[in-house]
């Protein structure tokens, strides 16, 4: 029993945490910024653009006072905020395309590559 019960929470935080990493949230978050940032990801990614727009011009004033108050370097959440923009945007043209009728194959497979560099980009900065 104390056993289970020892790799119960464990298993849970993964779970949680592979949950968290789908939704765009960074592998931690202990900073008000890394909050701001996982709300703009779900916001811009399930289409909500005037809360996504809020939430980066917030995200941007706390991100500035955090890295004068800490003295950080680095990329910041309004960069990575930016990348994750740039693979939304990616993958909503390959969906677009991908599902016209007319679409030529060699552009579904240029919308798939750059989908595919824009999340390497995003996870990497990550």
């Amino acid at each position: 029993m104390a056993e289970v019960a020892a790799r119960g929470p464990s298993k849970r935080n993964a779970t949680i945490a592979a949950i968290a990493e789908a939704c765009g949230a960074p592998g931690y978050d202990h900073r008000l910024s890394d909050k701001i940032l996982a709300a703009f990801n779900h916001a811009y990614a399930s289409g909500a653009l005037d809360t996504a727009r809020h939430l980066k011009s917030l995200l941007s004033d706390v991100e500035r006072r955090e890295r004068v108050a800490n003295d950080r370097h680095g990329i910041g959440a309004v960069e990575r905020a930016d990348l994750w923009v740039a693979f939304v945007d990616a993958r909503n043209q390959y969906n677009a395309l991908s599902v016209r009728k007319d679409a030529m194959p060699a552009h579904v497979e240029m919308a798939v590559a750059a989908m595919m560099d824009a999340y390497r980009t995003w996870s990497d900065a990550v």
